[in-house]
């Protein structure tokens, strides 16, 4: 029996090189590429936070296991109680710009702590928001 699998698209600490990557170990790397301008990028201590914005996003795009790898995701990032998973639509950049539907995991309502929380600047060379942990986090001084 072949295993059912979805499409995420992560922007954090879940992309190649970031702390919580691992857990896409099983997961097929199926491009890179940006969402559309609906997102801006706040700094949440030791990850991003996705709210709503009119910036695009630099993410990575994997196939996981709904079974496992899924039910994982929703648990690191506190689905449904802190970030919420939403389909986004996604670029391929990589793929010739091709347009995917993917799920994301956002902050949709965002908590009062956090809204004059810094918001991340750093881009990519098309312009779109590039967060890294190793920059954002480690290089604070």
């Amino acid at each position: 029996m072949s295993k059912q699998t979805v499409l995420v698209a992560v922007y954090g600490t879940l992309k190649k090189g970031e702390p919580n990557h691992r857990l896409l170990s099983d997961s097929e790397f199926v491009g890179k590429g940006h969402t559309l301008p609906n997102f801006d990028l706040v700094e949440m201590g030791s990850f991003p936070g996705a709210i709503k914005g009119n910036q695009s996003l630099t993410v990575e795009v994997y196939s996981v296991d709904y079974n496992t790898t899924f039910p994982n995701l929703d648990l690191l990032e506190g689905h449904p109680h802190f970030f919420e998973r939403h389909m986004a639509d996604i670029i391929l950049t990589d793929h010739g710009d091709l347009p995917i539907k993917a799920w994301l995991y956002a902050i949709y309502h965002l908590a009062p702590q956090y809204k004059a929380s810094k918001r991340c600047t750093t881009k990519d060379k098309n312009g779109n928001i590039n967060w890294s942990y190793h920059t954002s986090v480690l290089n604070r001084g």
